[in-house]
């Protein structure tokens, strides 16, 4: 198995600061001042989100794989990867790039990254 190195915690995963945006949303949607456009916005929204974060924690199970546990799968989710031009695992999911990450932690497990 492959060591990976800790380092300090990171803010969440991208694209989750949107959260207490679409929150705000519903309020206003159960105060009943939601137009069905914005309905439908709010709805597409969180459909986003749920598809960002199954990614990110399906990337994370890969990584907890490796790393052999969630903190330091979590550490490694925000290390700078020089494969990917130093961008983060937890940067290129947000960025839909997550089959790339899976496919370089294959890499990781079979000794041909590092």
């Amino acid at each position: 198995m492959r060591t990976i190195t800790h380092v300090a915690r990171h803010p969440p995963a991208a694209g989750q600061e949107n959260i207490a945006a679409a929150l705000n949303e519903v309020s206003i949607m159960k105060e009943g001042n939601l137009s069905s456009q914005g309905l439908e916005a709010l709805r597409t929204r969180f459909q986003a989100q749920s598809r960002k974060a199954q990614a990110y924690y399906t990337v994370m199970h890969g990584a907890r794989a490796i790393a052999g546990n969630d903190d330091e799968a979590s550490a490694w989710m925000n290390q700078p990867l020089p494969s990917f031009d130093g961008r983060t695992p937890a940067q290129l999911v947000g960025d839909g790039r997550e089959e790339d990450v899976l496919r370089y932690i294959e890499s990781l497990k079979t000794g041909a990254a590092g």
